[in-house]
């Protein structure tokens, strides 16, 4: 064996072991998998658009993120099998700076990147974050919404039922169910759609090869 190729080795065998570190597989899903590094981005990221500390993140908590983690994973293998356009540059960038306004909206610019790294995450995190969340929200939509028929009735039960009832306990004077009716139709839609989803993704895990790997510990 040649020097050269010795030392090739050893930086290998160096970079599989750092990357057996900061990349442990903590899941299999079928064919692809989920490490420590995206569950650990998650957790965070997550802790950050909901203004939680990190510190008062629970076990529990995090491992309702993996299992949501999961679920994308699933649900990205369905989308690698179908023609389905990602999110543009341009769209997740429109997403982010949204997410800035609703999160940081007087902040600086070094304000924006302190509040950032108060999480651990960057703006390239968050760009990942915001890229997976728009291609699955687009991928769910475009696979629903044409099976889904709102009938009329249900417009004017929700309206009366519920619509009515919120406006009126705030003190606020009601639309007519004419003005009122596209954004009734809209929620009716959205609540039909998290059904169908939940539904797929139940039947997905049940075909699925689901395997948690037995030396996974929660990220830090």
């Amino acid at each position: 064996m040649t020097r050269r190729l010795q030392l090739a080795l050893l930086l290998l065998a160096a970079a599989l072991a750092g990357a057996e570190t900061v990349d442990r597989i903590v899941v299999v899903v079928n064919k692809g998998i989920i490490l420590a590094s995206q569950w650990d981005q998650a957790v965070r990221f997550e802790a950050f658009a909901e203004g939680t500390d990190l510190r008062n993140l629970t076990a529990a908590a995090r491992e309702q993120t993996l299992d949501r983690l999961i679920d994308q994973e699933l649900l990205e293998q369905e989308m690698a099998q179908s023609t389905y356009k990602n999110a543009s540059a341009e769209e997740i960038a429109a997403k982010v700076a949204e997410l800035r306004r609703q999160l940081a909206p007087d902040a600086s610019d070094a304000q924006w990147h302190e509040q950032l790294a108060r999480y651990g995450l960057d703006e390239q995190d968050v760009r990942e974050r915001v890229a997976v969340q728009l291609d699955e929200l687009r991928f769910i939509d475009l696979r629903f919404r044409p099976t889904i028929h709102i009938d009329s009735r249900n417009v004017t039960s929700y309206y009366r039922n519920t619509l009515i009832p919120q406006l009126e306990r705030r003190g606020e004077q009601p639309p007519s169910l004419a003005d009122a009716r596209p954004q009734i139709e809209e929620i009716l839609v959205q609540q039909r759609i998290d059904d169908l989803l939940s539904a797929y993704l139940k039947n997905l895990r049940a075909q699925a090869r689901i395997q948690r790997m037995d030396e996974a510990k929660e990220p830090r």
